[in-house]
């Protein structure tokens, strides 16, 4: 009997880490394959600067089509490309970290970026973004 139990519990063990190694390998959600809230940055910035509270609740963790003129193009110490899109306050603006570290588009011209918003820290952030509109 005892060693009946001492099998069970193997196994249970066994499927265990198996299955957590399975959760540790598995690839991260891509943009592409996402449904994503459509909002302009001058909005998503208004929201976080009137509520950050409310805000988070409509937008952290979501993926999110931002739409807006570029204030700047940037790179990061990773070497990623960071689109500034502007949001009518000159100080702050909503920050998208592009996925693609080739990826540009130039001041002034409007464009659509989708990633997934992980709320405000000085600036309203998107992370893993890729560019849908030039």
């Amino acid at each position: 009997m005892l060693k009946k139990i001492g099998i069970v519990l193997l196994i249970l063990i066994a499927g265990g880490v198996g299955y957590g190694i399975y959760l540790w390998n598995k690839p991260a959600p891509k943009a592409e394959n996402q449904d994503a809230l459509k909002v302009e940055a001058k909005s998503l910035f208004t929201a976080y600067a009137q509520n950050d509270k409310a805000a988070d609740s409509l937008y952290l963790g979501k993926w999110l089509e931002v739409s807006g003129n570029v204030q700047s193009v940037d790179t990061n110490q990773d070497g990623q490309k960071i689109l500034i899109l502007e949001t009518g306050d000159l100080m702050q603006a909503v920050m998208c970290v592009m996925r693609d570290k080739n990826a540009t588009s130039e001041k002034g011209k409007p464009v659509i970026v989708k990633g997934k918003c992980t709320g405000m820290v000085n600036d309203v952030v998107v992370n893993d973004c890729i560019l849908i509109e030039k």
